[in-house]
């Protein structure tokens, strides 16, 4: 008996859970949000479920009937490649001289295998067939008539993308946590405690790290540093000439007690003497600043043609 209450107490909470995603979901679904990636977020959701029976999810659940309104959608993503995929597919070097040869015109079989050889790569015309051309086209990114292949306008478009921006930088191992840190850049600076919602705690640091080595974002040396602020415009309590002049040397953005001492030219002990006082008085406050990232002039460049790249998917 008590397993059964059990059961029905985790089917309520997740039950109750479902309703709220499901809200959240048909929500960015009716505003247009970016589709795909709600979508995949529904899949992902399903995938994690685990049901007592698969009746349930036809009977009871409103992220079913979610996904029975957009069978379409669903379908059509399943066909689409994401940007990993992409550019696991484009980064091959074979393949962008494949491209590359029908930017400049259309070719057959023979003529690719001979542009590849030029190029320094020899392979037999069924491993150039299944492994170079048709996953190209099976992205639309190339098309055959006639025994004659064409780069079509998709193609010809991620070509130009990849050859003129840095997006092959991007690491195809990083399961797309680098590209979600720069989009979540791309709104302004943030710290790193603000963007341990978008990526993992334990991949954030290596996708920091990964950005900061190809200079697409920088972060400023302020790791641990207090800083001190005013709390109020003026003072209410009769302060000493230093303590005033201390006060008065605060800017609002807060000021370290090091840069404080070098700007009233006072020593670090009768800084922090006086601040103690200032503090006690309610005249000052003191916060640890950490560090903040911020997109590069690469980094932004990068993170629009991210954004070029996923339309160009998505069409």
């Amino acid at each position: 008996m008590t397993y059964v209450i059990k059961q029905m107490s985790r089917l309520t909470a997740k039950a109750i859970t479902k309703k709220e995603l499901f809200k959240d979901f048909n929500r960015q679904l009716k505003l247009g949000e970016n589709q795909a990636a709600v979508l995949k977020a529904i899949t992902e959701t399903c995938d994690s479920c685990r049901p007592l029976n698969p009746i349930m999810c036809v009977e009871s659940c409103p992220i079913w009937a979610l996904k029975r309104k957009y069978r379409a959608a669903f379908e059509d993503l399943a066909e689409k490649p994401s940007l990993m995929d992409l550019l696991r597919l484009s980064k091959n070097e074979r393949r962008l001289q494949i491209l590359k040869r029908l930017n400049e015109k259309p070719s057959t079989l023979q003529e690719l295998r001979e542009h590849l050889e030029n190029a320094g790569y020899s392979h037999s015309m069924d491993t150039l067939r299944h492994h170079y051309i048709q996953p190209l086209a099976d992205v639309s990114f190339i098309e055959k008539q006639n025994g004659v292949y064409t780069i079509t306008i998709k193609g010809k478009s991620i070509f130009n993308l990849l050859t003129t921006s840095e997006i092959t930088k991007l690491s195809t191992h990083s399961q797309g946590y680098d590209e979600k840190i720069l989009k979540n850049l791309l709104s302004g600076p943030k710290a790193y405690e603000d963007m341990r919602d978008v990526v993992p705690n334990g991949a954030l640091r290596r996708s920091l790290r990964r950005l900061q080595k190809n200079n697409f974002l920088v972060k400023p040396t302020l790791t641990g540093r207090i800083f001190y602020f005013t709390t109020k415009k003026r003072p209410t309590r009769k302060l000493s000439p230093t303590e005033m002049k201390i006060f008065k040397a605060l800017p609002p953005e807060g000021l370290s007690a090091k840069d404080l001492s070098e700007k009233v030219g006072i020593s670090m002990r009768r800084v922090y003497k006086y601040l103690k006082r200032l503090k006690y008085k309610r005249h000052v406050r003191k916060e640890e600043k950490t560090a903040v990232y911020k997109l590069t002039d690469a980094g932004k460049r990068l993170t629009q043609s991210i954004k070029l790249a996923y339309n160009l998917i998505q069409t």
